[in-house]
């Protein structure tokens, strides 16, 4: 599915290609290909492996860096995508290339992504954050809904990437301060309190060991020898570090922080912290202003 595209003004050569995901999803897209029809572009794929009766949201994304970094989801696009698509084959999507751009240039490449509508059912998912098409993906654990990745959602203020290097976000998600945190999660999410944190906490057995089975395993991203590491909840907790409000940044590797909602004092809130030496899950307090790893939950 490789071919050469020209841009509709300004007749740059960019190469376009067509990749899926099937590994995050329960249903696989196939048979993508594409044809140039005036200033169009048609896109056909095959929706195949979803469960009877099941409804999709069907988004397209467009990268001009190789798949680096990828768009907002495409808006001016028509026929079979958006809400409560079906599973089938010769789906059809339309794609009015300049009403979105003035020319393509690059490595130009697209994703076609389906997701479970209605999809908090069952024991683990994923979702897809409206505001900017991030894919997160969750898991229930007791009677909670929990992402299982840091939030990656980009804020003009109170926000920042570890040593401010765009490589971090990725792997980590951001960090935020405490105000921030309050109202950056996905609609539908919270950023959780300390109630609901030791709920969570209580579940897996309560904060000496609880820690253990929220990291992620091995030592890819924790420290050796990220003691106790199992995972068994899925949550995947990551290193990601933390910002003080000085500006200077620490702990990557080695520490997760996530913040709860429940302030301490007037300029201190209530966090979670896991450790690469440890299995544990320490509680304490720490200044509003510093940034942390946010973890949203589903509203009930």
């Amino acid at each position: 599915m490789l071919t050469k595209f020209k841009s509709f003004k300004c007749f740059y050569t960019v190469l376009l290609i067509f990749i899926c995901i099937p590994d995050l999803y329960s249903q696989d897209i196939t048979n993508m290909h594409f044809e140039q029809e005036g200033k169009k572009v048609n896109i056909y794929y095959d929706i195949t492996g979803a469960k009877s009766g099941q409804k999709f949201d069907i988004k397209v994304y467009c990268s001009e860096d190789g798949g680096r970094t990828w768009s907002n989801p495409l808006r001016s696009v028509t026929g079979t995508v958006g809400k409560n698509q079906t599973a089938g084959y010769d789906k059809k999507i339309t794609w009015d290339v300049l009403t979105d751009r003035e020319k393509l240039t690059g490595d130009v490449k697209f994703q076609v992504r389906a997701i479970v509508a209605g999809g908090f059912e069952g024991s683990s998912g994923i979702f897809s954050d409206s505001r900017d098409g991030k894919i997160y993906k969750w898991v229930r654990i007791d009677t909670q809904v929990w992402m299982t990745e840091n939030l990656n959602y980009f804020t003009s203020s109170g926000s920042w990437c570890y040593d401010n290097k765009s490589s971090n976000r990725e792997k980590y998600g951001r960090l935020y301060n405490l105000k921030t945190a309050k109202k950056v999660c996905p609609t539908g999410w919270h950023l959780p309190n300390d109630a609901e944190w030791t709920q969570f906490t209580n579940y897996l057995g309560g904060k000496s060991v609880a820690g253990g089975k929220l990291k992620e395993t091995g030592t890819t991203h924790w420290n050796s020898p990220n003691t106790g590491a199992t995972n068994e909840s899925g949550f995947t907790a990551l290193p990601g570090g933390y910002r003080n409000r000085s500006g200077s940044f620490t702990s990557i590797g080695g520490y997760g922080y996530w913040w709860s909602s429940t302030e301490h004092s007037s300029s201190n809130a209530l966090y979670r912290r896991l450790s690469y030496d440890h299995s544990d899950v320490y509680r304490d307090d720490y200044d509003k202003e510093d940034g942390f790893s946010v973890r949203c939950v589903r509203d009930n």
